[in-house]
C-alpha cells in the first residue's frame, strides 16, 4: 500500500512542495524517495541464484538499502541486528526493556536535531545504568556494571513522526570479588511502581537541565521557527507529523486520518470534509515521560 501511494501521488507532492517558497525538500529526501520507487523491480537489476542440489534457479531483484521507511529494506536490517545482538553481543542473562517516550514538542527538536538526540540518550543510558548501581550497592553488592543497547524509534503506529528510545539492559549487574575472578551476573530485584516514579522523576530533571542550559527548552507547541532550521520546508514537515497534521495542499493544519472508518461509515478525518469521530490528545502531554520496564518473561511491569 505504501508503494501504490507514493507511485500514484509522489510527484504531486514535490510539485506542491516546490510551489512553495524557500528550498523545497533536501535532495537526500528525494532520493530515498526514488529509491525506494525502484526498490525490488526486477527491470532495474537483479541477481540470479543457482541451487546446485536441485537445479533452480531464482531472480533476486536489488533491493534500494535504504534507511528510511522502506519496509522490505528496514526489516532485513532489523532481522539481521536481531540476530547479531542474540548471537554476538547479548549475554544469556535476564534483559528487561525499557521505552522512553516524550511530548510532542520534545519529540520535534529531537527529530530535527541529531546531536540533542544523541545527547538526550546519553543522559536515558547513563541514567539507567547508574540507576541499576545504585540499587546494587543498596543490596550490598559493590563496584557493579550493567550494559544496555539503545535504538531511537523514529515513528509511531500511525506511520507519524514519534521519536522514541528502545533499551535493553541487563537486568542487574556483574561483580566480582577481585579483579582476577570472573564476574558474576546478580540480578536486581523486582521492579516496582516506586522505582519506576523515581527512575522517571531523575529523567525528567536532567533532560529539563540540559535542554535548559543548551538553550533549547521549547515553547508550548511544536514550532519550526524556534530552532532556526536551514531546511524549513523539511522542518515544517516534520512539525506537521510530530501533531498529526497535513503539512501541504488545501488541507494543510487539518488533522490526517488515522485510521479506515468501518464498514458503512462516513470518513471521520478533517481532511476528507467530515467533522473529526474524536479529539485528539492535546500537544502538551503529560511531562515528565513515563519508561516503562519490560522482561523477557513477560508484560509490562509498570
Amino acid at each position: 500500500m505504501l508503494h501504490q501511494i507514493l507511485l500514484g501521488h509522489l510527484q504531486t507532492f514535490l510539485a506542491r512542495a516546490d510551489e512553495r517558497a524557500g528550498p523545497g525538500l533536501p535532495a537526500f529526501v528525494r532520493r530515498e524517495l526514488y529509491r525506494y520507487l525502484d526498490c525490488g523491480i526486477l527491470a532495474n537489476g537483479f541477481a540470479r541464484v543457482h541451487c546446485a542440489s536441485c537445479g533452480r534457479d531464482e531472480l533476486v531483484a536489488f533491493s534500494c538499502k535504504g534507511r528510511g521507511f522502506c519496509p522490505s529494506c528496514c526489516g532485513r536490517r532489523m532481522a539481521d541486528t536481531a540476530m547479531h545482538l542474540v548471537e554476538e553481543v547479548l549475554p544469556a542473562v535476564p534483559i528487561r526493556q525499557w521505552v522512553l517516550s516524550f511530548p510532542y514538542r520534545i519529540r520535534y527538536l529531537l527529530a530535527y536535531d541529531a546531536k540533542l538526540c544523541s545527547a538526550v540518550r546519553r543522559i536515558f543510558v547513563r541514567t539507567l545504568l547508574a540507576w541499576l548501581r545504585e540499587c546494587a550497592e543498596s543490596a550490598g553488592i559493590t563496584a557493579g556494571r550493567s550494559g544496555a543497547v539503545v535504538v531511537a524509534q523514529r515513528f509511531g503506529s500511525a506511520l507519524n513522526l514519534n521519536l522514541h528510545f528502545h533499551a535493553l539492559v541487563l537486568d542487574g549487574v556483574y561483580s566480582s570479588a577481585s579483579p582476577l575472578e570472573r564476574p558474576v551476573f546478580r540480578r536486581s530485584e523486582p521492579l516496582t511502581d516506586q522505582d519506576v516514579v523515581e527512575l522517571t522523576t531523575r529523567l525528567h530533571r536532567r533532560i529539563l537541565r540540559h535542554l535548559t542550559r543548551c538553550g533549547r527548552l521549547p515553547k508550548a507547541e511544536p514550532d519550526e521557527e524556534q530552532i532556526q532550521p536551514d531546511e524549513p520546508l523539511l522542518a515544517e514537515l516534520y512539525a506537521a507529523a510530530v501533531q498529526g497534521r497535513v503539512a501541504i495542499g488545501q488541507q494543510s493544519g487539518a488533522t490526517a486520518c488515522s485510521r479506515r472508518p468501518p464498514n458503512g461509515a462516513t470518513g471521520s478525518c478533517p481532511a476528507a470534509g467530515a467533522p473529526p469521530a474524536e479529539s485528539r490528545e492535546h500537544p502538551l502531554r503529560r511531562w515528565p515521560p513515563r519508561p516503562c520496564g519490560h522482561t523477557e518473561q513477560g508484560g509490562p511491569t509498570c
